[in-house]
């Protein structure tokens, strides 16, 4: 669907296929406010196009650090290897719906360093 064509963090290739998008239940189970995860918010962005949450797919977690542990058998979230200024670059092989979240997990884990900042997307047209 898409080529990472670069990825300006060193070292490169730090992204999670592991985890499920962050929820309002997970903060309830961890005894935090109720605020809504990832995916209450792509779900709200996606519903327009007619895709109801049960049908989004588990996401690329660009730059989230995830390091499984052999010995206790869980993975664990260590905080990005990510500077200000890296990107993650990707080539559309086809048309894609895309909807992207900073991740609000910044009370549970250091996702995002403990602090949650803003995302900037560029889309460029095919020349």
């Amino acid at each position: 669907m898409a080529v990472v064509t670069q990825d300006t963090a060193v070292p490169g290739g730090i992204h999670d296929l592991y985890g499920r998008m962050c929820n309002r239940g997970l903060y309830e189970m961890h005894n935090i406010d109720s605020r809504e995860g990832c995916w209450e918010l792509i779900s709200r962005v996606l519903r327009p196009y007619g895709i109801v949450p049960e049908e989004i797919a588990d996401p690329l977690n660009v730059f989230m650090n995830t390091v499984p542990d052999p010995v206790s058998r869980t993975m664990h979230i260590e905080e990005p290897v990510t500077r200000p200024g890296d990107y993650l670059e990707m080539r559309a092989e086809m048309d894609l719906l895309c909807a992207m979240s900073t991740c609000p997990m910044d009370v549970i884990a250091p996702t995002n360093g403990w602090k949650t900042t803003p995302l900037r997307i560029q889309v460029f047209e095919k020349e």
